[in-house]
């Protein structure tokens, strides 16, 4: 069978490191006695940092002497996203931000944001790629429990809405407030080079609303035609 010329493969070799976690999202809702109606409380995750020598915010990561595990308790505000009104000519629509707070805790943080009156939602089992520009690619499966016994992880199912062949994938940036349009751009920018197969679908914790059907058929149109 005759060949219409040689192939070649241009290949560049490096390494990212994986960094892997557990996260157990809490909130106070109307169950909670601490909860005050119309006041809204934002959500708190405790993080356990199995794999990987850095924490959320990218700093090292200080194994507990006793030999214990690496815990964060990360406070996650509401959403924000400039109006309209605030953006320059043709520029594009900036991506929503928020604020947080990483501290590194202790073992016991899930029993004391119980003991707080917090309660338990759901869990995010992620990896999280780092890059030398400041952002960062977290991608996540959300569990919920199927019981009330949060200790029993082995009961743990997808979520209904979220038994898709996908992950859920943020790309962010940490900033500060005078820098949040030019973090936004950046992000834009490196959001670019992941089309066709990242699909932006804005989403507040587990509340997904489209259906498996509709993902597929996202994914089908935008795939590159061989």
């Amino acid at each position: 069978m005759a060949r219409a010329g040689k192939c070649f493969e241009c290949v560049l070799q490096g390494e990212v490191e994986d960094i892997a976690y557990k996260e157990y999202v809490y909130n106070f809702d109307d169950k909670c006695p601490q909860y005050i109606h119309g006041v809204p409380h934002y959500e708190v995750r405790a993080r356990h940092v199995f794999s990987g020598s850095t924490t959320f915010q990218g700093e090292a990561v200080e194994m507990p002497s006793d030999g214990g595990q690496k815990w964060e308790l990360r406070y996650i505000g509401r959403w924000e996203r400039k109006k309209m009104s605030e953006h320059v000519g043709s520029a594009p629509l900036g991506v929503p931000f928020r604020s947080q707070i990483a501290v590194s805790v202790g073992q016991n943080v899930r029993s004391f944001l119980n003991t707080l009156g917090f309660r338990y939602r759901y869990m995010r089992l992620g990896t999280r790629w780092q890059f030398p520009n400041g952002i960062t690619i977290e991608a996540t499966r959300m569990k919920a429990l199927k019981n009330e016994d949060e200790k029993d992880e082995y009961r743990l199912v997808d979520l209904e809405n979220l038994r898709v062949e996908a992950l859920l994938v943020e790309i962010f940036a940490l900033t500060t407030d005078e820098k949040i349009d030019e973090a936004s751009q950046k992000i834009r920018r490196f959001a670019v080079d992941l089309d066709p197969y990242f699909i932006e679908r804005p989403s507040e914790g587990k509340e997904i609303l489209h259906s498996t059907a509709t993902l597929a058929a996202e994914v089908r149109r935008k795939r590159p035609r061989p």
